[in-house]
């Protein structure tokens, strides 16, 4: 009897983590999708802007490598990738990126080639204010910008990408696991 009522409390408290996974997953869901939604308006909005405006013409583009925290060229330039971009794209270090910067100043990042990846799981843990993934043999840092959109919590376990055939400090989370 009492060896079932124990059985029943651990099964209760797995249970309670999965449903705190799924809520947290829900709400990261909830987030993209409101985010997509915006994105949509604000294109639609800047398609209406386009036609109604003389269009520009005149922009540069760069290529370049994330190294987690930003493009680097093959010059050594360095430009910032937005955080929330890095998290909404899922940029694993070592993705090739372009920049292209208009001439009012608008710079706009896109993924033109994805490296290949290898998959791991972890736990997150917290050094200070920093997040961090604890897999097996490493740690690896986190953009806090990815632990405020995945709502990250200290213990939570995740599936993250790292670069196949490159040495990194970063990882970049795919999913919170239950």
């Amino acid at each position: 009897m009492k060896n079932m009522k124990i059985k029943h409390q651990q099964t209760a408290e797995e249970l309670k983590k999965m449903i705190s996974s799924a809520r947290r997953n829900l709400t990261m869901l909830e987030k993209s999708y409101q985010e997509i939604v915006s994105e949509e308006l604000n294109f639609t909005i800047s398609s209406q802007q386009r036609k109604n405006s003389i269009r520009e013409t005149d922009s540069s583009t760069v290529i370049g490598f994330f190294d987690g925290e930003k493009m680097i060229t093959e010059k050594g330039e360095e430009f910032s990738v937005p955080a929330n971009y890095a998290s909404k794209s899922k940029l694993v270090v070592g993705d090739k990126l372009k920049l292209i910067i208009k001439q009012s100043g608008v710079r706009l990042f896109k993924v033109i080639e994805n490296v290949k990846v290898k998959n791991l799981t972890g736990k997150i843990i917290t050094d200070g204010k920093d997040y961090q993934i604890l897999s097996q043999k490493n740690k690896y840092k986190i953009l806090p910008a990815v632990a405020s959109f995945f709502a990250l919590k200290t213990g939570d376990k995740v599936f993250f990408a790292i670069p196949e055939n490159l040495e990194t400090k970063y990882g970049t989370i795919e999913y919170i696991l239950p």
